[in-house]
């Protein structure tokens, strides 16, 4: 009778294994979400952006998000939206950053919203300023339209000057607070990094604007570490941006004449 009774409790001690086993094979394991942003940002860039990163929090299979960042930069308001939907992702999520070629301005600005920026030692980043085109109204009144007030269809010289120099100075004091409390805090004075210099990936990290030289797997990884996975796989949002059908080198070879809408952060 012993014997029987331990050989049912084998019985059921294998059985429990082996559905642990099966339960193991078949779970969907959890998913480092990486979200591409390549060449200019624009407000559909930030569209497809914010709209994926809602979803990768509420959904409880992603685990980590990786943004991955080849961008000269774009339109401010896009990539201010981007930025601050990368904070809100972070406050349920890991959220970690690699550079694969270029992260400069906006580009540069939604890497400094994630806990750590990885780059290639031979990447660029930095260009931490932004442009505005030139407008020669000042003020528009030599016009066809009727307006209501002298300000009505435009600012002055002035005023543009004045604007530019606000959204520099709230750029770079962003990016200025997250680097500081960042893993490989920054090392340049907020003076200096208003210079928007752009630096190459092994500058950067000397002067605490990423975190590590590395890959797109190490990101990965490290953001899955961050998530307490050890097992994962790689899910890939598609992000559409109408500048993809052209080449990034035409795009970010003219610093001068961006192909974005005013205002536009600057990128080289």
């Amino acid at each position: 009778m012993m014997i029987r009774s331990i050989g049912i409790g084998l019985f059921w001690i294998c059985a429990l294994a082996a559905g642990l086993w099966v339960a193991e094979l078949v779970a969907p394991q959890p998913v480092v979400l990486v979200i591409p942003i390549y060449n200019a940002i624009s407000n559909g860039t930030a569209d497809n952006v914010e709209r994926a990163l809602t979803d990768a929090i509420v959904d409880p299979a992603v685990a980590a998000i990786v943004m991955v960042i080849d961008s000269g930069g774009g339109d401010v308001i896009a990539s201010e939206r981007i930025y601050h939907a990368v904070l809100n992702a972070r406050r349920t999520k890991p959220v970690f950053s690699f550079v694969s070629g270029f992260a400069q301005s906006g580009g540069y600005y939604i890497a400094s919203a994630t806990q750590a920026i990885f780059a290639p030692a031979s990447s660029k980043v930095g260009s931490v300023g932004v442009l505005y085109r030139r407008d020669y109204r000042d003020p528009p009144f030599n016009t066809a339209w009727y307006f209501s007030a002298p300000y009505k269809l435009g600012s002055t010289r002035f005023e543009t000057i004045q604007h530019l120099d606000l959204d520099k100075g709230a750029f770079a004091e962003s990016v200025y607070q997250r680097r500081l409390a960042a893993p490989n805090p920054i090392t340049l004075t907020l003076a200096e990094l208003s210079e928007a210099r752009t630096y190459l990936g092994r500058e950067a990290l000397a002067l605490g604007l990423i975190d590590s030289i590395g890959g797109r797997m190490n990101a990965i990884e490290a953001a899955a570490e961050g998530a307490g996975v050890a097992d994962f796989q790689i899910v890939e949002a598609e992000i559409f941006n109408f500048w993809s059908l052209f080449s990034s080198d035409i795009l970010q070879s003219d610093p001068a004449t961006p192909p974005t809408t005013t205002p536009a952060a600057e990128g080289e």
